[in-house]
């Protein structure tokens, strides 16, 4: 049958799966909705002024928290356990 790549045999389900699903979920689904409410917004309101500035600077925060929560909470777990699950196995991470 079909056998899967070398690393999932041994990173499967452990906090690396955290890592890929915290960011696909917020970094696609999360942005793609404060982007659909700033769209609803502008409709709203055509005669705001919006500063886009500011939509720049909280654009370029928002990806860098993504990738600050990723590197600093989520990423370090995850390599210590696949380091684990490398070394002696699945069963012990």
């Amino acid at each position: 049958l079909i056998n899967p790549p070398i690393s999932l045999f041994y990173i499967q389900g452990l906090n690396t799966t955290a890592v890929h699903a915290h960011a696909a979920l917020f970094g696609v689904y999360g942005f793609l909705a404060l982007g659909f409410v700033l769209l609803v917004a502008r409709y709203l309101k055509p005669n705001v002024q919006f500063d886009d500035k500011l939509m720049t600077w909280g654009f370029w925060l928002l990806n860098g928290g993504l990738v600050g929560m990723i590197a600093i909470s989520l990423l370090p777990v995850g390599v210590i356990q696949a380091y684990a699950s490398i070394t002696h196995g699945l069963w012990y991470a």
